[in-house]
């Protein structure tokens, strides 16, 4: 006697997946956390901070990019137990083809891609600060640069035109 095919109606275990997801939700939150920590260091100017807080980060891009595997292959192992003839394996075609609803696991869907669009949108802020500064700083230098150009002209006490020096100094904490 053969064996029926699964159905989408009943699906193996979907803990692992519900585990999974709940984790990859915590780390995004930490990393939301992490990202507008470095804002505020980038905004006070903290250069130590946001040393520590970038090295932080990795780790956490280490950790997301782990789970986010985990949570691809548990897609995967989903479908290889179902009799299944989706192409896309995401999680969006596993739940649209269940006979029944499954509440948690659309509610924790529904959660993890609200803190993934979130941690964007804290993202997208800290890229634009940081393409800000650095448009700020180059201007600043070129400023800097061509106050002291031969062609940068000075007054002298008695209103005579004088070149100025060349030499700059920057007073620059180090």
């Amino acid at each position: 006697m053969s064996n029926p095919a699964r159905t989408y109606n009943d699906i193996p275990d979907t803990r692992p997946l519900m585990t999974l997801m709940t984790n990859l939700i915590g780390e995004y939150e930490e990393t939301r956390v992490l990202i507008g920590d470095q804002i505020q260091a980038l905004v006070k100017n903290d250069l130590d901070r946001m040393n520590a807080i970038t090295l932080d980060q990795t780790e956490k891009y280490e950790v997301l990019k782990k789970l986010e595997i985990a949570f691809k292959d548990e897609m995967n192992r989903l479908f290889e137990t179902c009799d299944s003839e989706e192409h896309e394996k995401t999680l969006t075609a596993f739940l649209k083809n269940l006979k029944e609803p499954h509440v948690e696991l659309n509610a924790t869907r529904q959660a993890l891609r609200k803190q993934v669009e979130i941690t964007e949108q804290f993202k997208k802020q800290l890229m634009g600060l940081l393409e800000f500064a650095k448009e700020h700083n180059a201007e600043t230098l070129k400023n800097i640069y061509s106050s002291g150009s031969e062609s940068t002209m000075h007054y002298s006490e008695q209103g005579k035109r004088k070149t100025a020096l060349k030499s700059v100094v920057i007073n620059r904490k180090v």
